[in-house]
């Protein structure tokens, strides 16, 4: 069915909800800007009353920095280069966490910079074996995930009531030493509580294979070192071995 038919843009795509649902369904709508789409419960009876807010929670701009610090590399923001991916799950008393995702573009690479983003690339050509090649003919390597993007993936929380932007790891490519090939692509799809206190986080590797990734919230938050105050200069693009 059509949701929060009253606020559809021309494109979007990637918002999810926050779980479990309550008597306020609220969906995270987006990175770019830090938004959210909130629907009283008593309005999803009837088709024609499914009608949304907007919130857009103060203190949550790094992503917006982080797109501006980055426009040569980053597509326009409509198209989603920092985007919701999986529903936001309760992580403590405070907080919810989701996994959201960066895109890329390694056709526009420019290997001279200094910056973070661009010393990844420099790690991800040689685990690719591809030091020496023009990051625009890296497409042509068997090993490299088609379209020329790389997808990293990071986790967030979320402040719950005010739903400002709490702390957030680095962007990660994750790999697993039981898949036969570096992944350039990682799509996460939803994170939930697990066994033995640790949480899963499901993950599209390359389209065509899957996985999961368990780690206990101790792990997490060491991982979620960044918060709002964090510099787009110092934010760190990793490729992160599970």
């Amino acid at each position: 069915r059509l949701l929060c038919r009253n606020k559809h843009q021309d494109f979007e795509k990637n918002w999810s909800l926050i779980l479990p649902l309550k008597r306020k369904r609220i969906f995270h709508y987006a990175f770019l800007p830090h938004k959210f789409l909130s629907m009283d419960s008593k309005n999803i009876k009837e088709p024609t009353t499914d009608r949304c807010d907007f919130v857009s929670p103060g203190r949550s701009d790094f992503f917006m920095k982080l797109h501006k610090y980055y426009k040569y590399l980053m597509f326009d923001k409509k198209e989603n280069p920092v985007a919701v991916t999986t529903p936001l799950v309760d992580f403590d008393s405070k907080h919810y966490i989701g996994v959201g995702r960066v895109k890329v573009s390694f056709l526009k690479f420019k290997m001279s910079k200094k910056d973070k983003l661009t010393k990844c690339a420099h790690e991800v050509a040689k685990r690719l074996g591809l030091e020496n090649v023009d990051p625009k003919d890296w497409w042509q390597n068997d090993l490299v995930h088609p379209g020329s993007l790389l997808y990293f993936q990071f986790f967030y929380t979320v402040k719950k009531g005010s739903l400002e932007l709490g702390n957030f790891s680095a962007a990660m490519l994750p790999q697993c030493k039981d898949v036969p090939y570096f992944s350039t692509v990682t799509f996460p799809v939803a994170i939930q509580p697990f066994t033995h206190g640790k949480f899963a986080i499901s993950t599209g590797i390359s389209d065509i294979d899957c996985g999961i990734i368990t780690a206990t919230r101790t792990e997490l938050r060491k991982l979620m070192k960044y918060n709002n105050k964090s510099k787009p200069s110092s934010y760190e693009f990793i490729i992160k071995d599970f």
